[in-house]
This record gives C-alpha cells, structure tokens and sequence, in this order.
C-alpha cells in the first residue's frame, strides 16, 4: 500500500538561482563534509588503538574522503 506524498513531506529548497561561477566549495554540505574530515584527522584518528591502525582507521579516512568526493562529483 503506497501513501501519498504531501506537500509537508517534501524538503523545500531555498530559492537560489544557481551561478556556474561557482563550484562545489562554495556549498555548505561540501564545508561541513570537510570540517568533520579535519575533526577526524587531527583528533579521532590519533586516538585510535594500534590494533585499529589499519582497520577502523582506514575505513573513517575512506569515509571521509568519499563524503567531500560524492559532494564534488555528484552522480547525473
């Protein structure tokens, strides 16, 4: 049984017109997406035991470098 979509149900975009002057960096997921890299850089990622060195830590480097790279090369 399908529900109908509602118009409270849809997220509204805020009415922008977009600028091919700018490039993904300039969008607020892209910077949020790379301040939680740096976070996990400079202080996850060190906090990490050893046995975790080249599991765990290379799943949130992994991770983190495809959150900023699906935000840049979005898929058409």
């Amino acid at each position: 049984m399908h529900s109908e979509i509602k118009d409270s149900d849809i997220i509204k975009e805020p009415n922008v017109a977009y600028s091919s002057d700018r490039d993904f960096t300039s969008l607020i997921a892209w910077k949020k997406c790379r301040e939680l890299k740096k976070y996990f850089y400079s202080r996850v990622l060190n906090c990490l035991p050893n046995e975790e060195k080249y599991n765990l830590d290379l799943q949130i480097r992994r991770a983190a470098i495809s959150s900023t790279a699906n935000i840049a090369c979005p898929v058409e």
